[in-house]
């Protein structure tokens, strides 16, 4: 752990002030970070729910529905549409990339 707080440390002061005195990345950060504390609240509650139980099931159920709430951001994010690329063949049957 003091390996990372070491590396999150360094860096992360500098990025905070950058995004406080930018308003349009603040709101941009703000509205990304969101759906992650609604991904981590309801895992919490549900060990919270779970763990006067049993911990281990608990601890598993809140995994679970980590997992489960993740997708939708992680497709949020992704580009839909077809992709530019396009393979074609050259004159001697060698494999070739095009990119537009």
């Amino acid at each position: 752990m003091i390996l990372f707080n070491s590396w999150y440390y360094s860096f992360s002061p500098a990025v905070a002030s950058h995004i406080e005195t930018h308003p349009t990345q603040h709101a941009l950060f703000r509205d990304a970070l969101y759906p992650l504390f609604g991904i981590l609240y309801t895992s919490y509650y549900s060990y919270l729910l779970l763990s006067p139980f049993s911990s281990d099931p608990a601890a598993t159920t809140a995994g679970v529905v980590a997992l489960i709430a993740s997708p939708p951001i992680d497709l949020a994010g992704r580009k839909r549409g077809p992709t530019r690329t396009h393979v074609f063949y050259g004159g001697n049957a060698t494999l070739g990339h095009c990119c537009n």
